[in-house]
């Protein structure tokens, strides 16, 4: 409840124990900004709402696969 989900995403990523832990951010916040911010704190996709469903299936069945 303290972290969002940046901050979530960046100890996962950082996190020698975690970092193989794909992270999708499915967020509201669509500006460019917020999507630079996802990469640097190592997100492996960023989907904005309102989302397509099948593109976000698409996506966890793309990273289930390369585990």
């Amino acid at each position: 409840p303290k972290m969002d989900g940046y901050q979530v995403c960046r100890f996962l990523k950082f996190d020698e124990n975690y970092q193989h832990i794909p992270v999708i951010l499915l967020t509201a916040r669509g500006q460019e900004r917020d999507k630079v911010v996802g990469k640097e704190v190592g997100a492996d996709d960023y989907i904005t709402k309102p989302f397509d469903n099948q593109l976000l299936l698409s996506k966890i069945q793309k990273f289930i696969g390369a585990l």
